[in-house]
């Protein structure tokens, strides 16, 4: 798949552009299987992700544009040896499990998250965006331990991500020790502390 940043023509605004390759466009299957992605990823409407605006097909190639966000990805900071704290992990295992499990309810199996997929907008929540569709002929892979060392790894070393490291661990517990994602989500809604 080819990317590019467009600018679309009716209201002017920056979009991602995904476009299959040449080669790929010329294989039934290829494009059978970008069709079907493409069309999974218009349904799955959430708030916390970009949305697919349009899927279509433009000198026989199939395209989908996506809305633009910016690129900061948690992939990047990650290469560049910057690290999370509790508070953003936090965010984000919390807008996964949002996600992945609206994308359960309307049946739509996705891959585990990669690092590239978080984006990190100044001064706005993380948002989800290029979700891989899991093949479902494909047999099915938990996205929880991929999660849970993806938050690990991107955390600080400081005794206040503890609270992110321990649901991190868990979720990488969960591959022997099942978990739903509204567990997920309760693991990550604070509880009071009581005074001594």
């Amino acid at each position: 798949i080819e990317i590019y940043r467009a600018r679309q023509k009716s209201d002017h605004r920056q979009v991602t552009l995904h476009v299959l390759s040449i080669e790929k466009s010329a294989d039934p299957a290829c494009r059978a299987a970008f069709w079907e992605n493409a069309n999974a990823k218009k349904r799955l409407r959430h708030r916390r992700v970009l949305d697919v605006e349009e899927v279509g097909e433009a000198e026989d190639r199939p395209y989908f544009s996506s809305e633009f966000l910016g690129d900061t990805t948690l992939e990047k900071l990650l290469s560049n040896g910057t690290r999370i704290d509790s508070s953003q992990a936090l965010q984000i295992l919390g807008l996964v499990a949002e996600v992945f499990a609206h994308a359960e309810k309307e049946n739509i199996p996705l891959e585990p998250l990669t690092p590239g997929a978080v984006l990190l907008p100044r001064g706005a929540l993380p948002r989800l965006a290029n979700l891989a569709v899991a093949n479902p002929s494909a047999p099915a892979i938990s996205p929880f331990k991929a999660l849970g060392g993806l938050m690990l790894e991107a955390l600080d070393s400081s005794a206040a991500a503890e609270p992110a490291r321990a649901v991190a661990s868990r979720l990488i517990e969960a591959e022997t020790n099942p978990l739903s994602w509204e567990e997920v989500e309760d693991l990550l809604t604070p509880r009071p502390v009581t005074p001594r």
